[in-house]
């Protein structure tokens, strides 16, 4: 049986508490804190009492992820999306589907409880065409971000929201890497980045498996042709990658055998690879989701990897602050927001009318700017974010000591407590708040 951390645990127990007096529950659960393992054991638990699951994913990869992941569990899974490589299995109690396929062949499988994965897809009019077959159902959403590109609350769909845990809490955990930033001094202006990503690559991050996010596909493609060219191996993905190609580029990235991979909205969800230790940022960013799925990429903890060293080009973090600062969720209208964040407007997709940062491809339909050309480099340079470092010494012992307690308990490495402190706080812990962590940790173990 897979054995389920703590914060998830609790997450569960909310959820069972909730669902007394609600019927349809936003899950917030940060990227890395392992929304699918929370899922799939509230999966579990709903077959255990003989009921019946219908899970939605919106595309094909996560659909065969959610699938893999239920079998983990023991469930029998059947599936129900056009492209999936998972064979379909109309009996079992657990059904695994894309709601495009289920709308275009007119199914509705039987379910007690829907689970819905990425779940700030949802007021989405698809949905509409499934809320009156499923009304009696409990319609549990699952996401890292509750926020849509385009500004439509998700109150329209949920009624409540459970927290399953913060990007700050994780961090303190252990259950995600600090993230170490740099950026311009400024947000720079729209279309605008400071260096080059391969210039940027090469000072503050050379030999980290990477992922950059560029604006467009004629930027993505240059920025992948000057890694190149400089002899770094890298790839570009986007929407209209064929299946088979960006399988392969995926798989090559995850393996190391390809060190960097360029991609234009398409690695914002769905995509883990927790080797990845730096995320360049070559484009703009309108909304407080975006920038936490962009980011969220590189804060999975792997063996030997101590940070995620997100290479801001933009400027972005003046504006939405660092992945782990604390904030506010809501279900209606501006789902994300936090008492330092300076939002930027935007403009207009043109097409479908959904909020884009100026110069950018559209999140929400893929539609290119009519300015096909890839951003200018205003040659700022970068320096480490001035994050919010203002604990007082107190408060950074007993940081400390918690994670001396958890390097005792856990076996990592004696330097690890210490590793950590510096990647959070900028510095090494001074002789005093290193004392005073030592005392703690000597209390805490004579008293019990």
């Amino acid at each position: 049986m897979i054995q389920l951390r703590p914060y998830q645990t609790e997450a569960i127990e909310r959820i069972r508490q909730t669902s007394r007096f609600s019927r349809a529950i936003l899950v917030v659960s940060p990227t890395g804190s392992g929304k699918t393992t929370i899922a799939s054991e509230v999966a579990r638990l709903t077959v255990a009492r003989g009921r019946r699951v219908l899970w939605l994913a919106h595309r094909a990869e996560l659909v065969d992820q959610a699938f893999d992941r239920l079998r983990e569990f023991g469930l029998i899974v059947g599936t129900v999306a056009a492209k999936t490589t998972r064979p379909p299995n109309p009996y079992a109690p657990v059904q695994v589907a894309s709601i495009q396929t289920l709308l275009a062949r007119d199914l509705r499988p039987e379910a007690d409880t829907i689970i819905w994965d990425e779940a700030h897809h949802a007021p989405s009019d698809l949905w509409s065409g499934l809320a009156q077959h499923y009304a009696s159902s409990l319609l549990l959403g699952f996401t890292a971000t509750p926020e849509r590109s385009d500004g439509r609350g998700l109150g329209a769909v949920y009624t409540r929201i459970v927290t399953a845990a913060t990007v700050r809490q994780l961090v303190e955990l252990g259950s995600l890497v600090p993230c170490d930033i740099r950026a311009p001094n400024d947000r720079l202006r729209p279309g605008s980045i400071a260096q080059r990503p391969i210039d940027a690559w090469q000072q503050q991050a050379k030999g980290r498996r990477t992922i950059v996010f560029s604006p467009s596909i004629i930027a993505a493609e240059q920025h992948a042709q000057e890694f190149n060219d400089a002899g770094v191996p890298a790839r570009v993905v986007t929407g209209s990658t064929p299946a088979g190609e960006r399988s392969k580029i995926l798989s090559d990235y995850r393996a190391g055998r390809l060190p960097i991979i360029v991609n234009v909205y398409v690695l914002t969800e769905g995509f883990d690879a927790p080797e990845t230790s730096c995320v360049i940022l070559a484009r703009g960013c309108g909304t407080a989701g975006t920038f936490l799925q962009m980011v969220g990429r590189g804060l999975r903890p792997a063996s030997g990897k101590a940070d995620c060293l997100l290479l801001d080009l933009h400027g972005v973090t003046h504006g939405h602050g660092r992945p782990d600062d604390d904030r506010i969720y809501s279900l209606d209208g501006r789902g994300i927001s936090s008492g330092s964040e300076d939002a930027v407007p935007g403009s207009s997709c043109r097409v479908c009318g959904a909020p884009i940062e100026p110069g950018e491809a559209c999140s929400e339909c893929g539609t290119e700017p009519k300015l096909l050309k890839p951003p200018n480099v205003t040659g700022d340079p970068l320096v480490k974010y001035a994050a919010k470092r203002s604990e007082d010494p107190d408060k950074r012992a007993k940081t400390l000591a918690r994670w001396i307690e958890t390097q005792r308990a856990s076996g990592y490495k004696p330097g690890w407590p210490l590793a950590k402190f510096k990647a959070v706080y900028g510095a090494w812990p001074d002789a005093d708040v290193k004392a005073a962590a030592i005392a703690l940790v000597g209390e805490k173990e004579r008293a019990a």
